[in-house]
């Protein structure tokens, strides 16, 4: 059996009904981020790696990533962090991330 690499992107999702009706509960990886998921892929590829992609949105991102492990038989887990909130919105917004200035006393 050969070598495999599933890289999968979990995250925490409470969904609001109207932006599931409108079809805004699945937007698009913002460029960073999509480059950022697909540079090991292609690595793993051009080594001869079976690669599986995975998108995993729930309202308990702990449990799920711990069902993916479980299903998948991976033996080995790879985490990073979460971006921080204010360059997560920022990156929503496709803005760059400014620092904010400190409050006048």
């Amino acid at each position: 059996m050969g070598a495999r690499l599933i890289v999968a992107n979990v995250v925490e999702w409470a969904p609001l009904p109207l932006s599931a009706i409108m079809g805004y509960d699945e937007l698009p990886y913002t460029p960073e981020m999509a480059e950022s998921l697909a540079e090991p892929v292609r690595l793993a590829r051009s080594l001869g790696v079976e690669v599986t992609r995975l998108r995993v949105k729930s309202l308990h991102p702990i449990p799920a990533m711990l069902e993916v492990v479980a299903e998948t038989g991976s033996r080995a887990v790879r985490l990073r962090p979460r971006p921080e909130p204010d360059h997560a919105a920022a990156l929503l917004a496709g803005r760059p991330r400014h620092p904010v200035p400190a409050s006048p006393r």
